[in-house]
C-alpha cells in the first residue's frame, strides 16, 4: 500500500497492520517447528539511518523493496545528529510499542537494520562516490563518518531502551536466534567496495566504537568485506 512516486512519509506506514503481520508471521513460523525463534523489529525494510539523515525514501513496487537517495543539498557540516522527535523515530518507537504489545512475551524484540557507517557515506554521497571522496576529501568523510557512528549508537540506544526482555534476553531480527540482552544488529555492506586497507583507515576505528558502546554486537557483512 506504499506509495509509489514521491518520497514516502512516516505517516504512509500502517502500524496497526504491521503489527498484525508480524504476529502471523511468528504463527507461520511456529507452525514449522525447529529451534529458531521468530523476532520481529522495527520494520527492517525502513533504511532507517538514512531517513533520519535526510535521504528521502522510495518504494519500488517492481523489486518489492524501500531504497533511498542522497539528500537534496547534502551538506557536511549539516547532517542532524539523532533526536527522538524526529518523525522516523517517532514511527520507531511507535512500531516497538506495537510489537511488544502485540507479542505479549510469545516472541522476542529486536534491534532493526541499521546500515553501517560505510553505507551511510555510500547513502550521502553515492554509491561510487564516496570511495572517491575518501581518497579527495578525507577529513570531510572522517568527519561526517564519527557523525554517523554518533547517529547509529544513539539510534541502537533508543530501541534498547524500549524492547522488553525475553527469557532474559532479546531476539535478532535476521538470524532468528536468542540474543543476549543488549545485543545490537550492525553491518557494512559497502565496505565490499574497499580495499582492506581503506576499511581499517575509514571505516575500522567507527566500528571499534560501535561495538566498544554495546555488551554484544552482530556484525554482518559480504564476502569481500571479510
Amino acid at each position: 500500500s506504499l506509495p509509489e512516486g514521491r518520497a514516502l512519509q512516516p505517516s504512509d506506514f500502517d502500524v496497526d497492520a504491521f503489527a498484525a503481520d508480524s504476529v502471523r508471521l511468528f504463527l507461520d513460523h511456529e507452525a514449522c517447528g525447529g529451534d529458531f525463534i521468530y523476532s520481529a523489529s522495527a520494520f527492517w525494510g525502513i533504511p532507517w539511518l538514512e531517513a533520519m539523515l535526510g535521504c528521502p525514501l522510495f518504494a519500488n513496487h517492481t523489486t518489492g523493496s524501500i531504497y533511498c537517495e542522497p539528500p537534496p543539498g547534502f551538506l557536511p557540516d549539516g547532517l542532524p545528529g539523532f533526536s527522538p522527535d524526529n518523525p522516523w523515530s517517532r514511527l520507531m518507537d511507535r512500531m516497538l510499542r506495537a510489537l511488544a504489545a502485540a507479542s505479549g512475551g510469545r516472541f522476542p524484540l529486536a534491534t532493526t537494520r541499521m546500515r553501517g557507517v560505510a553505507d551511510l557515506l555510500s547513502a550521502l554521497y553515492g554509491g561510487d562516490a564516496f570511495v572517491l571522496a575518501l581518497f579527495d576529501r578525507p577529513q570531510e568523510v572522517a568527519h561526517i563518518a564519527e557523525q554517523a557512528t554518533d547517529l547509529f549508537i544513539d539510534c541502537a540506544r533508543f530501541q534498547l531502551e524500549r524492547i522488553p526482555l525475553f527469557h532474559g534476553g532479546m531476539g535478532s531480527f535476521y538470524y532468528h536466534a536468542w540474543m543476549p540482552a543488549g545485543t545490537v544488529w550492525h553491518q557494512e555492506d559497502a565496505a565490499a567496495l574497499l580495499s582492506p586497507d581503506l576499511y581499517a583507515q575509514a571505516i575500522e576505528p567507527c566500528d571499534r566504537r560501535i561495538v566498544r558502546a554495546f555488551p554484544h554486537v552482530v556484525m554482518h557483512q559480504h564476502s569481500t568485506g571479510f
